[in-house]
């Protein structure tokens, strides 16, 4: 028997006793409320998105993610609530399938036959979800799955059916459909089909599947506040988007909610939790003057308070390698040769890129590497050792010198 059919026949039962749970009952005759239908969509984009950037499925099989992501951004754009505890048990699960998938390739394949064979169910009832909520929301996942046929699932079949296992990887695929199936069934059995959310609460994996679950504040002022600094911060430096596109946007945002709740730790934990976070940033390319700026202009919105103070620490930082008129010549000089060199929305890259050279000397080395890479695949390489160029003539002016290296 081909692996889709054993794979139906294994987990007939489960899923059988999946649709029983009082949220799928409810759900398959349309009767869920805005709120828990928030909670599916929010949850399966977090599971669609483990899968489908880790691996290259199928060409001819309709991605999920796109569609979700706007149907997140909505959800949190309307202030439809996260459900507690609901939200923190989905999110261990997320963090179960992704050591599920470090053991072993096969797992993912589990899990999709388990998340696309439900969208043969869900497309059945999006029409009803599409009317009841459509005035107020896009619903762009449910738009998605009425419009598509069998083929798509024939699709999916096909690429389980016909990849290349070794070993035990199908017994790998069937484990992890069947547990998939059961962990989904414990997931939604505590939650109420039509569940009352008096006080919105979120969590971040709400706002950016990708980012984790850090903490961020509920309350409205500084919500409001977190996504004004990160509209402002992406005004400022548009350059962000060149160098990571949409990912880009949800990073900035998803950390203009968590960085707020600074402002409840001591200053030395604060600080530490700032470090970590430039380290991320600037190894991913994407230099410590951003995370500054962040900073002040949250600062601002929030009331001068520890926020302000920890932007006061990263300049004195860079402060110790370069004087303020060297770093602003070089930010200027930078800036320029980027934006006449690519013909891209180059506002901030001067400062993006000269704070590079500062936390290359601070003990993040590959940081340069790793913007230089980034950048590689959105230019040409003439236009790239143009670029590479003035880095290598910047850098002997930090500190007592840096090479540059690819």
């Amino acid at each position: 028997m081909i692996l889709s059919g054993q794979l139906k026949e294994a987990t007939a039962s489960f899923h059988s006793a999946l649709e029983k749970v009082p949220f799928f009952e409810a759900f398959g005759q349309g009767n869920v409320n805005v709120e828990t239908l928030a909670a599916k969509l929010r949850s399966w984009a977090v599971f669609y998105f483990l899968i489908e950037s880790s691996f290259e499925i199928e060409a001819n099989r309709i991605k999920r993610v796109p569609a979700l992501l706007l149907d997140v951004d909505d959800l949190f754009a309307q202030r439809i609530s996260d459900i507690f505890p609901f939200a923190k048990k989905m999110y261990m699960l997320a963090n179960d399938m992704r050591r599920e998938m470090k053991k072993s390739h096969a797992a993912r394949i589990g899990y999709l036959y388990v998340l696309d064979g439900s969208a043969m169910g869900a497309s059945r009832v999006a029409p009803i979800y599409l009317e009841k909520f459509g005035h107020k929301l896009g619903l762009s996942y449910f738009k998605l799955i009425s419009s598509m046929n069998k083929s798509d699932w024939v699709t999916t079949k096909n690429y389980i059916d016909s990849y290349n296992y070794v070993e035990n990887e199908k017994e790998v695929v069937l484990n992890t459909a069947v547990n998939f199936f059961e962990q989904l069934r414990t997931l939604f059995s505590g939650l109420n089909p039509v569940e009352n959310v008096s006080t919105p609460r979120f969590i971040t994996t709400s706002i950016n599947p990708e980012g984790g679950n850090f903490p961020m504040p509920q309350e409205k002022h500084k919500i409001d506040a977190a996504i004004s600094a990160a509209d402002e911060c992406l005004n400022e430096m548009p350059f962000i988007l060149t160098l990571f596109g949409e990912r880009g946007k949800r990073f900035t945002y998803s950390d203009s909610f968590y960085l707020p709740t600074l402002e409840e730790l001591s200053e030395t934990a604060a600080m530490h939790q700032v470090i970590w976070l430039k380290n991320v940033l600037s190894n991913r390319g994407l230099g410590s003057y951003a995370l500054e700026r962040h900073l002040r202009v949250l600062a601002g919105k929030l009331g001068e308070g520890r926020l302000s103070q920890l932007a006061d620490k990263m300049l004195a930082s860079r402060r110790n390698l370069v004087s303020d008129t060297q770093f602003n010549e070089i930010t200027v000089e930078l800036e320029k040769i980027i934006a006449t060199t690519t013909g891209l929305p180059s506002r901030g890259a001067g400062g993006i890129a000269a704070s590079l050279l500062v936390d290359a000397k601070s003990g993040a080395p590959g940081c340069i590497e790793a913007f230089l890479k980034r950048f590689k695949d959105i230019i040409g390489s003439n236009e790239m050792k143009i670029v590479k160029s003035a880095l290598e003539s910047a850098g002997p002016k930090i500190g007592d010198g840096l090479e540059v290296t690819t």
